[in-house]
């Protein structure tokens, strides 16, 4: 019998490439207080092979499916702000690093009860300022662009 996942436990962390091009397995970071993920399976594109003896209906291949840019959404906090934009090292600094030596920042999502974790390799945007109304608690959207497709691997080993 299938046991159902939930929600609880699910970590979301970040690490930056120590060689260029190798996923980093170690030293990855939780990012407090995540509320949300983003959909990451998104329907496939459909090739039209559709042609003149077709007489009702239209017909396709699968094609490739599009990541647009990933929404995460995460409680709004002092410690998330420093992690995303300490001095030397924030996430934005990190990157920029990163970047100019050709390096990659990837995100994992950790799924309690999957014995394998989501990774995905990303470009970070800044940290905004999130909406606010009376009388309630401040969430901000955190957006990544994704650069490569997820892939499924083992367990990372996250940073104390």
């Amino acid at each position: 019998m299938a046991i159902p996942i939930k929600t609880i436990g699910v970590k979301v962390s970040y690490a930056f490439e120590e060689t260029a091009g190798t996923r980093p397995t170690t030293g990855y970071k939780v990012f407090p207080m995540i509320k949300e993920v983003p959909e990451m399976n998104p329907t496939p594109d459909m090739l039209d092979t559709t042609s003149m003896d077709n007489l009702e209906f239209t017909t396709g291949v699968q094609g490739l499916k599009s990541l647009d840019v990933l929404t995460f959404t995460a409680g709004f906090s002092q410690d998330l702000y420093d992690m995303y934009n300490a001095a030397s090292t924030g996430i934005m600094a990190q990157w920029s690093a990163a970047k100019a030596d050709g390096k990659a920042m990837y995100l994992c999502v950790d799924i309690p009860g999957l014995e394998e974790i989501c990774y995905l390799s990303v470009e970070p945007s800044n940290l905004g300022l999130p909406p606010m109304s009376t009388n309630s608690i401040v969430d901000v959207s955190l957006y990544f662009t994704p650069v490569s497709e997820p892939i499924w691997a083992s367990d990372p080993t996250y940073a104390e």
